[in-house]
């Protein structure tokens, strides 16, 4: 993905985001951190668990039955510390937004993943 393509990615979240959830300007500039620091750290952990499953695929014929025993733990743990990171982040979300806004955080990822999707689609036609 090119800086303009993320540049514009980041656009469009803040775009369907702030529509969704109808924030104030005062909501938004609490909002905005709190949220970046939340995908930041999922990133981390995304990253981490892509790389263990890119092992596994790689050497999974030579990894002992131990070692994947040992992989998918790390995955599971890894899945766990994903969902305890949103259970903090929704509990932070909560000291800046009313909780109808917070309820609808989700709706906004699913509209932004979609309309991502449809880009990426658009683009990759336009291409061919």
């Amino acid at each position: 993905m090119s800086e303009m393509d993320i540049e514009g990615a980041k656009a469009l979240k803040i775009a369907i985001y702030t529509q969704v959830l109808d924030l104030t300007e005062e909501e938004a500039q609490k909002f905005w951190p709190i949220f970046n620091e939340f995908e930041k750290k999922q990133t981390e952990i995304r990253e981490e668990m892509n790389s263990i499953r890119k092992e596994v695929e790689l050497k999974f014929k030579e990894l002992s039955d131990k070692e994947l025993e040992e992989k998918i733990d790390q995955m599971l743990a890894l899945r766990k510390k994903e969902v305890e990171l949103t259970e903090v982040y929704y509990a932070k979300y909560k000291t800046v937004l009313p909780i109808r806004k917070v309820a609808l955080i989700h709706k906004a990822e699913m509209m932004y993943k979609r309309a991502l999707l449809r880009k990426v689609r658009e683009k990759h036609q336009g291409d061919r």
